[in-house]
């Protein structure tokens, strides 16, 4: 089985053009990708029948900046601080009934007046794309990570090495650098998701 873990920095735009540079062969042995929220890339897997993980981390990260913890009142910061303790959960439990009975809870508790705009529109896509957070529960024959992490691990030991390198005075060097680094460490290691804490 084959994973296909996408991120917007590597992946680019547009990400439908980016989709067909993808030859045919490794389509075909794709099941699966784990992606962030860059718009076009649940759809790229949907076009091609693959199940879709979104990345647990880049939701929390988001909800992570509304917590609150210092500049609000106390009672926002509680009911911020319930509502991200809330989407962990969700991420986590097993029980799909239990899991959509508090999709709903979030959804309401968006709807709330002192809900910023933004936190509620995070609220409102991760609500609508539950299914995509926790395909790695759906799915657990295919072993998926929750996370990009092991991409972006990739990405940063790459610029890290490119950091260093020297003569790269074109986007065609660096191409070429960057081609031969991966090439020399072509291995992407990641843990399923269940053996993973949140």
């Amino acid at each position: 089985m084959n994973t296909l873990r996408a991120k917007s920095s590597c992946c680019g735009a547009p990400v439908k053009r980016k989709g067909k540079q993808i030859p045919w062969s490794l389509r075909s042995n794709i099941r699966a990708m784990v992606c962030d929220d860059m718009p076009g890339l649940v759809q790229l897997g949907q076009s091609h029948g693959w199940q879709v993980q979104q990345c647990q981390f880049h939701l929390l990260k988001q909800l992570y900046r509304y917590r609150g913890r210092r500049l609000l009142k106390p009672e926002i910061r509680r009911k911020r601080e319930a509502i991200f303790q809330m989407v962990r959960a969700t991420l986590k439990h097993p029980d799909s009934e239990w899991v959509s009975q508090r999709a709903q809870l979030l959804w309401a508790s968006a709807l709330a007046p002192d809900i910023p705009i933004h936190l509620r529109y995070i609220l409102h896509r991760f609500t609508k794309r539950l299914d995509y957070f926790r395909a790695w529960q759906r799915h657990p024959e295919l072993q998926l990570p929750a996370t990009t992490s092991s991409i972006e691990s990739k990405i940063e030991t790459l610029r890290a090495f490119l950091h260093k390198a020297r003569y790269m005075r074109s986007p065609k060097s660096l191409l070429s650098w960057a081609t031969a680094f991966l090439r020399l460490h072509p291995t992407i290691r990641c843990t399923a998701a269940h053996q993973e804490p949140n």
